[in-house]
């Protein structure tokens, strides 16, 4: 059986899979991070939108310059060891501009000192209905869920 999504459960999404929930990007199989979506379901387009993954304090920018990609196990472990004390997005309420998104990624609990704040804008962001297209996986914390999406 299938559980609900809730806001901020990671989720992974495979290639040519409709993504379940607008999702901020946290990993993916390509090296750097990014992924493609085709958004044809949502805004008619059907060239590939590329999206890059948030990058969390202390990240190691060797991705930048083609290093070997990780397994979604492998990130799975480094987004866990990354926000150890938890994760928590700080996201706009749900609207109809799709082409636009602001939010912080919280790594932390509420209790001080203030958890380090990874901002989001929309290259985050996966929308719901949308597909991944030549990416192998990504990873992402799902955002918006049921009807309260972009």
């Amino acid at each position: 059986p299938q559980r609900t999504l809730v806001s901020g459960d990671v989720v992974l999404v495979r290639n040519r899979q409709l993504l379940p929930a607008d999702l901020v990007l946290l990993a993916t199989s390509a090296p750097g991070g990014a992924a493609y979506v085709e958004t044809s379901s949502i805004d008619g387009e059907t060239n590939l939108k590329l999206r890059s993954r948030a990058r969390f304090p202390g990240d190691d920018d060797d991705e930048e310059s083609g290093a070997a990609a990780e397994s979604a196990g492998a990130a799975l472990q480094r987004i866990v060891r990354g926000c150890d004390r938890g994760l928590r997005l700080d996201v706009e309420l749900p609207n109809a501009a799709v082409n636009t998104f602001a939010g912080r990624l919280l790594l932390g609990s509420d209790a001080p000192p203030p958890p380090p704040a990874v901002p989001l804008e929309a290259e985050h962001l996966l929308l719901r209905g949308s597909s991944l297209r030549n990416t192998r996986w990504a990873l992402g914390a799902a955002a918006y869920v049921g009807k309260d999406t972009k």
